[in-house]
């Protein structure tokens, strides 16, 4: 199965989910994602998905986004909502479980929450993240214009590039979760 390309505000991005037409729309500048039980990736079919992925490898760089998760149950034991990945592990993650917004990084030696609190369902926010990994690492995320996370210290796998994805990543569950994302700008840091 090939990963189709798309134009994501200037930069390229593949489409990760398993080809329903409906888990993934582009609608008027907006990305919208629906994931049902069973909406696997064929090459990885333990866990439900539809996400985009940057073609582009990454180190240090900046993303910012507007994003709204829709009303409904939320019971699958993970969700992620956006992701810097390398090496196949989420590096930094935001991740939704419940109705509560997480912020975790990882690390070779440790997962390490840095922020967990209310997110409102039906409502956009605005998220900023400026990632920097390496042993010196540094992550700095912004919601709404608010400060939630400054840390410094051993972040990801140094010397490795990945990948940020944005979208639905999800241990299997029996509701459907949809979110939409907009004004989505991924900048490499200089």
């Amino acid at each position: 199965m090939t990963n189709p390309t798309l134009d994501i505000n200037g930069r390229a991005f593949w489409a990760h989910n398993g080809g329903n037409p409906r888990a993934l729309r582009q609608v008027d500048g907006e990305l919208r994602f629906d994931v049902r039980p069973g909406d696997v990736w064929p090459t990885m079919p333990s866990n439900e998905r539809s996400e985009v992925c940057t073609v582009e490898k990454l180190s240090a760089f900046t993303v910012e986004f507007d994003q709204l998760v829709e009303a409904g149950p939320n019971t699958s034991k993970f969700v992620v909502l956006g992701q810097y990945q390398q090496q196949g592990e989420p590096t930094v993650a935001l991740e939704l479980a419940g109705d509560r917004l997480r912020v975790v990084s990882r690390n070779r030696r440790a997962y390490t929450r840095h922020y967990d609190g209310a997110f409102d369902r039906d409502r956009w926010a605005w998220l900023k993240l400026v990632i920097d990994p390496g042993e010196k690492g540094h992550l700095r995320v912004l919601r709404d214009n608010v400060e939630i996370v400054t840390f410094a210290g051993p972040l990801g796998w140094p010397g490795l590039t990945g990948h940020w994805k944005n979208g639905i990543y999800r241990a299997p569950a029996p509701e459907t979760l949809r979110t939409r994302v907009q004004n989505l700008i991924v900048t490499p840091t200089p």
